[in-house]
């Protein structure tokens, strides 16, 4: 059951009955788990990309934010070619990147999500040569955010009670989602609850009509459904663990972050067709050079389908390439490299 309310014009849905809470750690559910290797890895340090972060696939290139090279801090590399193609600069001109950025794909072009100028790029490949372009202007974008088409797009939210939107690229709020039911944090004022649902990780599905989420500090996870791309509801909601408000580290007014040692939970989000794939931190937030343990794999509906066990691989982000399946990582050993796991027999 859900309740809807209107509030200023904008639909804010809370999920009240649709959470399960486990107070358990979310690899424990998983009736199928498999140990899996890469089938393929590549350094990246030959090809000068020292510090990638937001590694996807398009096409035949590997896209990158190399937070290590300040001229050019968007990559395309293809490694049939041994080439790398780089543009965008850190800095404030209308094409230049500043601070945190994030990548996406929608339609074939690459979203460079610039929280901090609050603008989103399109990049393309041209030739030898990339082809920037500014998509959206003026649009209180968060790292987190993710995009349905080219003029809407879920994303986090730290201004209000709700905990993200679904926007147009306008900056026009056409729906707020309300905190998920989880008593503990019901405790603290919403900007408090904003910093802990801070770094939520989204994706959506190829055919736009579901979206799914996993929170970074909560053992919690959120399945849902797009409809006409003008509205989207929160089906059901699983809440492995939450933080004790006792162990939470208060530094002043709202501001809170979990104490060292809470459990990290999702540090990556991807999908393919029937499912959405999550990348597992497990460690301790007090141990954040750690890397993820396992790639949990639910069906849209919220159900768990498989855990794949990646402990000793080192990986802090995957993204799922739907044209080869597989599955494509960035892993540190200790130098950058990509890593690509084979799905066949796993995503039929």
């Amino acid at each position: 059951m859900k309740s809807l309310v209107t509030l200023l014009g904008v639909a804010l849905i809370c999920s009240c009955s649709g959470t399960e809470l486990k107070e358990s750690i979310p690899t424990e559910h998983f009736s199928v788990s498999k140990k899996i290797n890469p089938v393929k890895t590549i350094e990246l340090e030959r090809f000068n990309i020292l510090r990638p972060s937001d590694c996807i696939r398009l096409k035949d290139w590997y896209a990158f934010i190399d937070y290590g090279d300040v001229d050019n801090r968007i990559k395309f590399l293809s490694t049939d070619q041994a080439k790398v193609i780089s543009g965008v600069r850190e800095g404030n001109g209308p094409l230049d990147v500043v601070g945190a950025i994030a990548l996406r794909v929608l339609d074939d072009s690459v979203y460079v999500i610039d929280r901090n100028h609050k603008k989103i790029l399109t990049v393309d490949v041209d030739a030898d040569s990339l082809n920037v372009k500014v998509s959206s202007y003026g649009n209180d974008m968060w790292s987190g955010c993710v995009p349905i088409t080219r003029d809407r797009f879920i994303d986090e939210n730290y201004s209000d009670s709700s905990m993200y939107q679904l926007k147009d690229n306008r900056n026009n709020i056409i729906m707020r989602i309300g905190y998920p039911n989880d008593k503990n944090l019901k405790r603290l004022s919403y900007i408090a609850q904003n910093s802990i649902y801070f770094n939520t990780k989204f994706c959506v599905s190829p055919d736009k009509k579901k979206y799914a989420f996993g929170v970074s500090f909560t053992g919690m996870y959120g399945f849902g459904s797009i409809i006409n791309q003008d509205s989207i509801t929160l089906d059901k909601t699983l809440s492995y663990y939450s933080i004790d408000i006792e162990n939470i580290i208060n530094y002043g007014g709202d501001r809170v972050v979990p104490a060292n040692t809470s459990v990290v939970n999702v540090c990556s989000c991807t999908s393919s067709e029937k499912y959405a794939i999550f990348l597992f931190a497990g460690y301790r937030y007090g141990e954040m050079e750690k890397y993820a343990k396992s790639i949990l794999i639910y069906t849209w509906d919220g159900e768990p389908y498989m855990r794949l066990d990646i402990e000793n691989d080192n990986v802090s982000q995957i993204y799922y390439d739907i044209d080869r399946n597989t599955i494509v990582g960035i892993a540190h050993n200790p130098e950058a490299q990509i890593v690509e796991y084979d799905m066949k027999d796993i995503i039929k």
